[in-house]
């Protein structure tokens, strides 16, 4: 799991976490692995998800929460990140 701080439109810092989530997620109870996840999002800030695939009830309980959700991401997670800043500018400025 990598935290990306975005500023001015560049990534300003980027902080990676071992979550240990692949692990969680084949545990018998998997709500409270969505629990974990959302806790640690909310606990860092988070405010947009890129990832490469994702169930559905996670895409809802992240965009419940406000985050935006990013899917279909594939390769180097800078390269993804950047490439999701670069598309979230080019609509705040109506492109």
């Amino acid at each position: 799991m990598a935290i990306a701080k975005v500023e001015d439109g560049q990534i300003a810092s980027w902080d990676e976490y071992d979550v240990g989530w692949d692990v969680s997620h084949d545990l018998p109870n998997h709500g409270s692995h969505h629990a974990n996840i959302a806790r640690f999002l909310l606990g860092q800030q988070v405010t947009v998800v890129v990832a490469g695939g994702m169930g559905p009830p996670m895409v809802n309980m992240l965009e419940k929460m406000g985050i935006d959700v990013w899917l279909q991401a594939s390769g180097d997670a800078r390269e993804c990140v950047a490439a999701v800043v670069a598309a979230t500018k080019q609509e705040a400025e109506g492109r």
